[in-house]
């Protein structure tokens, strides 16, 4: 897709937006605290991370930062995130699996758009507001100024307190 031109603040100013309208949207989570989680995630991205429950088994993540912090290349991410299976639920943690799928923007050479399919596992305690998290994503490129396309592995593991 040469010749490709993107209006970034455009974006930019849809991809806020949408996150201030999903904590109106959210009611649950599934560990101790509220709905919405802030918190960070080391790798790529390295990234301040906003996660919305709509339910205990569903999450909106809206991730800035990062992609890769040695090359300053900025990267923001939305995905829509559905548990598939629990690992473990007891007392005192529920470990669910969760598969995703969103979008990110990327300042690589340019900008590029792409798709981003994660697959995680959270660690929800119900006797504190912390969540840890891991997970391994496939992203897409799509379009980008320079043409590029490809399909790269990205991993990000984290912390959230939930509010």
């Amino acid at each position: 897709m040469t010749g490709a031109h993107f209006h970034l603040p455009r974006f930019a100013i849809a991809f806020c937006a949408l996150s201030l309208l999903l904590p109106v949207l959210a009611w649950a989570h599934e560990g101790a605290g509220g709905n919405v989680g802030l918190g960070v995630g080391v790798g790529a991205p390295t990234a301040l991370s906003i996660e919305v429950a709509p339910s205990p088994w569903t999450a909106f993540e809206l991730a800035l930062g990062l992609h890769d912090p040695a090359s300053d290349d900025a990267y923001g991410h939305l995905v829509f995130k559905g548990d598939v299976v629990r690992l473990a639920s007891g007392p005192s943690v529920v470990v669910p699996v969760y598969l995703g799928a969103g979008g990110f923007i990327h300042d690589h050479n340019g900008t590029e758009l792409g798709i981003r399919a994660p697959l995680g596992v959270n660690f929800d305690f119900t006797r504190s507001t912390l969540q840890i998290f891991g997970e391994l994503a496939l992203e897409a490129v799509v379009a980008s100024k320079t043409g590029d396309q490809r399909v790269t592995l990205a991993g990000m593991a984290g912390a959230r307190i939930w509010f």
